[in-house]
């Protein structure tokens, strides 16, 4: 199995993602056990997350969250390796 690391999106792959979600732009994505995680870029400046690893649509990680926040690209990967995928459930919100 290769090594988690992320992709960088291409261009379409970014105005494509805009249209649903206009906040943060794609940065691109991280591919891990057979899924394709969006990353989008923060990049808010020193000491804050650069990063933020978007969980697939109707799953959330096993730290509870639909996202994860990283500093650097290797963080981001990490934190992707060290949580599995869980089915969202009326708690969630």
């Amino acid at each position: 199995m290769a090594k988690p690391r992320i992709i960088k999106a291409t261009h379409r792959e970014v105005l494509a993602y805009r249209k649903t979600n206009p906040v943060n732009d794609l940065f691109g994505f991280i591919r891990h056990n057979g899924n394709k995680f969006p990353v989008e870029g923060l990049f808010e400046g020193p000491g804050e997350p650069n990063y933020e690893v978007m969980c697939l649509p109707g799953f959330h990680f096993s730290e509870g969250t639909h996202t994860l926040l990283a500093t650097t690209q290797a963080e981001a990967i990490e934190r992707v390796q060290e949580n599995s995928i869980e089915h969202c459930t009326e708690r969630c919100g």
